[in-house]
């Protein structure tokens, strides 16, 4: 073993021992035990910030949120992106890990102007005018500085901790190292994911390691609201940016919920309650391309109602299949039809066992009971998501991620909206752009575009089968491998292929009067009626009201 990679393991020995430690100072010592950590117990350990009995008396929410804020940035991060799971974790844990702060001391300047000078190749005084050494935030991956561009240009200056990557690279092996403990010895947790979990957790902190993401998403913001007058998004200077820097437009306003602020301004609240809710629908509904992270320190109101947007690390992206399932889901929810909502929520999410349908069905209709006698104003959007992601849950159903994700921050703009309004509604500002989506997928040339996909892929398909089904036969017929065939939960299937054939069947003795009918009106034979023969225009009229009858039918299942 080479020297190097000794003292990694070294390193991430005496880190573990770390963590450890900690976990067993909060009261977990039954899971250090379950995953066989035990050895890594320091003897005699460290003194406690806080006496044993003290932290025994406090709620489990709590105890985890402490021990994630002592456990460093890598945990405080994997807690915050915790928080806008709750298709993971319970909601009074959700409601704890929303407070954990990543606030730490900042660094010294001088580990500023090196690393400023290793990244961009320059001293600080040669790049920019003048430079404040006091950083005026600091949290757990960087720091923040204002500077003052030689064009002038005020801007604000993101500089990364030193070694920062290198201390997640240690907890993110450590994690996991844990995780796959955690589903070796403890079966329950399958269910749960939790190598996925940290697999999506490393990906995103990665990501937000990387400056030049954060960077490229307020790029791609901008782009998508320049040519909308009601939002401000600040410039990135790529010349003063590197993958550990990231010098931004410096935009200066009154933070959005400072409502004393706001009036003293003379701003109309109600106008910019509008205007963020219409920015964010169009996130959401056009852009597919959404702030992840709302909350109203990302949020100034600069003159003219303008909305000024932060902090681009967190961003949530919905593809076209999710956004229609979506705008689907809204508006069974908004014609009150359980059976309607139980399709969209199963099209929506992805399920790995057979679903008690009727109980699903008796959870929605006591969802539905609470909007009973209310109208559109008075429907709470992101409670409702919340309140669907939690029957989800229940009867796992698997939504998608970006869904939870929406859920939560809707439930900010909605907090945001009712504080700066108390008549603010944000299902009143969804319905025009839901109904634009809907009118735009059932345009002609939506209609035809999706079909011309539909057959490329049904192409592909025919071409792709007699070739896997080749391999497959070959490796069975060379005993690579045996194959098994179980069948269970699939009455939904056989209830929807008699549907379809039914209505082929239908289809076909439509098909059939017409072409009868055709045939007769031709050969001019039997008794006539305005000129016609009757028999043939007997079969038509059969052939409209049938026509009609398939069309009723197709409506009403809510599929085309």
């Amino acid at each position: 073993m080479g020297f190097t990679k000794l003292k990694r393991r070294y390193k991430n020995l005496n880190r573990f021992r770390q963590i450890v430690n900690i976990l067993i100072k909060y009261g977990f010592d039954y899971f250090v035990k379950q995953l066989g950590l035990t050895n890594l117990i320091s003897k005699g350990g460290k003194i406690l910030k806080l006496k044993p009995s003290k932290i025994a008396q406090l709620p489990l929410p709590i105890k985890v949120r402490l021990a994630l804020e002592e456990l460093g940035p890598t945990f405080v991060k994997l807690g915050q992106i915790l928080s806008t799971r709750p298709d993971l974790i319970p909601p009074d844990y959700i409601e704890e890990l929303q407070k954990l702060q990543d606030k730490v001391p900042p660094f010294a300047y001088d580990q500023v102007e090196q690393i400023i000078k290793r990244e961009l190749g320059a001293d600080i005084s040669k790049i920019f005018k003048s430079f404040e050494q006091k950083a005026f935030a600091a949290a757990s991956l960087g720091q923040v500085h204002q500077a003052i561009l030689e064009d002038g240009d005020k801007a604000v200056v993101k500089v990364q901790g030193p070694d920062i990557e290198k201390t997640i690279e240690t907890d993110l092996d450590i994690l996991f190292h844990i995780a796959r403990l955690t589903e070796k010895h403890i079966p329950a947790s399958r269910l749960y994911d939790p190598v996925g979990i940290v697999e999506e957790f490393a990906k995103a902190i990665r990501l937000e390691l990387d400056y030049g993401t954060e960077g490229r998403n307020a790029e791609r913001f901008r782009k998508n609201f320049e040519d909308d007058e009601t939002i401000y998004t600040p410039k990135i200077y790529w010349k003063f940016s590197s993958k550990r820097i990231l010098t931004m437009e410096l935009i200066q306003g009154i933070k959005i919920n400072s409502i004393e602020e706001l009036d003293k301004a003379g701003y109309d609240r109600k106008k910019i309650a509008e205007n963020g809710a219409k920015a964010f629908m169009k996130q959401i509904l056009i852009d597919g391309f959404f702030h992840a992270d709302p909350h109203p320190g990302n949020m100034l109101v600069m003159k003219d109602e303008i909305i000024g947007f932060m902090d681009f690390g967190m961003m949530g992206r919905l593809d076209e299949e999710i956004k229609e399932k979506g705008v689907d889901l809204f508006i069974a929810i908004l014609e009150r039809k359980p059976d309607k909502i139980i399709n969209e929520m199963l099209n929506l999410g992805i399920t790995s066992q057979e679903i008690d349908t009727r109980s699903l069905k008796i959870d929605i209709k006591e969802m539905l009971d609470q909007y009973y006698d209310k109208s559109l104003k008075e429907i709470k959007l992101g409670e409702l998501i919340n309140q669907l992601v939690n029957i989800a849950i229940k009867y796992h159903i698997r939504m998608p991620v970006e869904f939870a994700l929406l859920g939560k921050s809707l439930l900010n703009i909605e907090g945001i909206g009712l504080e700066l309004d108390p008549d603010f509604n944000l299902a009143e500002v969804a319905k025009p752009y839901a109904q634009d989506l809907i009118l735009e997928r059932k345009s002609p040339q939506r209609l035809i575009l999706k079909l011309l996909n539909e057959l490329t892929e049904l192409y592909n398909l025919i071409i792709l089968i007699p070739r896997q089904l080749s391999k497959t036969l070959k490796k069975m017929e060379e005993g690579v491998f045996k194959l098994e065939f179980q069948h269970r939960g699939l009455e939904n299937l056989i209830t929807a292929l008699d549907r379809s054939i039914n209505r082929l069947s239908y289809s076909l003795i439509l098909a059939a009067i017409i072409v009868g009918s055709s045939l007769i009106m031709q050969t001019d034979k039997g008794p006539h009626f305005m000129g016609f023969p009757v028999i043939g225009v007997f079969g038509f009229l059969i052939a409209a009201i049938l026509g009609l009858g398939l069309v009723i039918m197709i409506l009403r299942s809510g599929k085309m």
